[in-house]
């Protein structure tokens, strides 16, 4: 089982679906403590991620290729740190991939950790500090310790996840516009670490819907 360029494609416009569907709802979220515009950065970088996916599906351009060109567009797409983190995101997805034409689950493993360790270098945000990294981490450490078969992988991605951008309700802000108020900003859930929850989600939505269970393999 591997993730080909044409199952890629379908993970990643998963992910702009629920960005778009979902933009509304994050900046809500971002208008209580922040700037309230994190929902219209996600929908502009889905914007250019469906873009993009598009005109790579006419292209012979490698899989690390993409996501490097993807990354340094969303950069350029402006709105705050949101836009420069998730190109740090797609950069450090690309950093372990060579002209490879096919993911599979070790490859996928090692694009996760990469992209981890991408973000933990530039940023000083950690678990519990109520930012997108409270979901990011938990993510990527269960899906290390999932066993090496990709539905495995992104499940329990998925998971810690949406858990980790549950918990965010629990800590006082400490980074952004949102740190102002502290103790106050508890029982919000961090609208960046939302988001890179419905990252995951998308990636394996996307997966499921890339053809591998209408195929019958389970």
């Amino acid at each position: 089982m591997v993730i080909t360029k044409d199952i890629f494609s379908h993970m990643l416009l998963r992910v702009c679906d629920l960005f778009e569907e979902n933009s509304l709802y994050l900046c809500k979220l971002d208008s209580k403590f922040g700037d309230g515009d994190h929902g219209i950065t996600i929908n502009k970088i889905a914007f250019t991620m469906r873009n993009k996916v598009n005109k790579w599906k006419e292209e012979p351009e490698s899989i690390c290729s993409f996501l490097e060109d993807l990354s340094g567009e969303i950069m350029f797409i402006g709105g705050g740190a949101a836009s420069s983190l998730y190109g740090v995101f797609f950069e450090g997805l690309a950093t372990p991939l060579r002209d490879t034409k096919e993911i599979d689950a070790s490859m996928l493993k090692d694009m996760l950790n990469s992209c981890k360790e991408a973000m933990l270098n530039v940023t000083c945000a950690r678990l519990c500090d109520k930012t997108m990294m409270d979901a990011l981490i938990p993510a990527v450490d269960d899906a290390m310790k999932a066993s090496c078969d990709i539905v495995a992988i992104l499940n329990a991605a998925e998971s810690a996840a949406i858990n980790g951008a549950s918990l965010t309700k629990n800590y006082a802000a400490k980074y952004g516009r949102s740190k102002n108020y502290k103790e106050k900003s508890i029982g919000t859930k961090d609208p960046g670490a939302v988001s890179v929850s419905l990252l995951f989600k998308g990636l394996k939505e996307g997966f499921e819907r890339g053809g591998y269970f209408n195929e019958k393999i389970y």
